[in-house]
């Protein structure tokens, strides 16, 4: 998963999983990736930043990771 797109593809696959509703998205008000000026990464992820998409997307998915790996209580 060297690309934004694959993180968010990532996100989404936990997201259903856990049965959450999450909508994270490539749209046109971007930024390019400095390494690949064909990529683009969402501005609500981005907040200015491209790296810090990358980072967001991180803490979501381990987020999402630890809550898959809890035992549902009864």
């Amino acid at each position: 998963m060297s690309n934004i797109n694959g993180y968010i593809n990532f996100v989404h696959h936990l997201a259903e999983r856990l049965e959450f509703e999450i909508d994270l998205h490539v749209d046109c008000g971007c930024m390019e990736d400095p390494n690949d000026e064909a990529e683009k990464v969402p501005v609500e992820l981005g907040i200015g930043n491209w790296r810090q998409a990358i980072g967001n997307l991180k803490t979501i998915a381990g987020f999402l990771e630890a809550l898959a790996s809890l035992e549902p209580s009864e």
